[in-house]
């Protein structure tokens, strides 16, 4: 064997460990036959894919489910119904599907997966071999969901090709900042460390075309929405800035604001004046209390990776606020 050989063996040999570490820990299978004549369905998130065409998925904490249908609690009953006794598979049809998870190990079996709902997940279509990203439940609505940790992304896409996903899949319904291929966002940098590590850093503000020509002029000013919301904390919350790192993730507040102004959602580029003013968003702020609200380089992190959205401390002047 040649020396090249050998060097590209033991690389092969490394990438081959690190793609075994990103892989899932766990994985429950729950993909099944169609049996909505026997276990009728529900209406919303039923839409049944062959096995054979592909899966919906669900990622979280290195934990991935494989379902047949949108709806994860029906694909759970109905694949435990095919590997149910004959007793038990009455029971699922004759009384109701509560009845048939009470039983002691379809309920044990239950409880590994009860917490994944509104979790990262998806579809993998193998006839147009795409990767579809599910939206997220944000309030009363659903809004395009924010990929903020690229690691745990990266150990969903390593996990699903097990089951078919190949880096020629192309990724739909993901924010702009993801890669359009498998392959490519299996490249991807922890967006955490691209946003602190940019030299110009650049976030989103969504608001209303109503409160544009201030906002050119005077700037963004902390405090001024006149705003009392749930995650509302007082003392921190007035002093202020709210951003997204993503477009997209500005356009939910954008529309917000326009409904409540009767006006056009706009959003708005920010070259972020001063990095060091960047706090965490109220929902991680509230969570360590009044003591350094917010401002633990940890907790800054986590806003950014689980949530897409940041506080800025202060004034930004109209010269770092351009109109997207």
């Amino acid at each position: 064997m040649m020396i090249g050989d050998i060097i590209q063996f033991i690389r092969d040999k490394i990438k081959m460990r690190f793609e075994q570490l990103l892989e899932a820990k766990e994985i429950y299978d729950h993909r099944h036959e169609n049996i909505s004549d026997v276990i009728k369905p529900w209406a919303g998130g039923d839409k049944y894919i062959d096995p054979r065409d592909g899966f919906y998925w669900q990622f979280m904490e290195g934990k991935l489910i494989l379902t047949s249908t949108e709806n994860e609690y029906y694909s759970f009953i109905a694949s435990m119904y095919q590997t149910a006794s004959e007793e038990e598979q009455e029971i699922a049809r004759r009384q109701n599907k509560q009845d048939f998870v009470k039983i002691p190990r379809i309920k044990d079996q239950y409880s590994k997966i009860s917490s994944m709902w509104n979790q990262l997940g998806g579809l993998v279509n193998f006839q147009t071999m795409t990767l579809t990203i599910s939206k997220e439940s944000a309030g009363d609505t659903m809004r395009q969901r924010y990929i903020g940790n690229i690691a745990e992304f990266k150990q969903a896409l390593s996990s699903l090709k097990k089951f078919g996903l190949t880096d020629d899949f192309i990724i739909k319904g993901a924010p702009p900042d993801i890669p359009k291929t498998v392959g490519q966002a299996s490249q991807m940098r922890d967006y955490v460390q691209k946003t602190f590590r940019d030299r110009d850093l650049v976030m989103w503000h969504g608001t209303s075309e109503a409160r544009w020509e201030i906002i050119q002029n005077k700037g963004l000013h902390p405090g001024n929405t006149g705003e009392v919301y749930v995650d509302l904390v007082p003392g921190y919350s007035e002093h202020n800035i709210y951003l997204a790192t993503t477009p997209k993730a500005a356009q939910y507040y954008a529309k917000r604001q326009a409904k409540k102004d009767n006006s056009k959602g706009i959003v708005l580029q920010i070259q972020v004046p001063d990095p060091n003013k960047i706090v965490a968003d109220d929902r991680y702020a509230r969570a360590y209390g009044a003591k350094g609200m917010g401002h633990d380089s940890r907790q800054i992190k986590s806003s950014v990776r689980e949530l897409g959205e940041v506080g800025y401390k202060g004034w930004i002047p109209p010269k770092f606020i351009s109109k997207k």
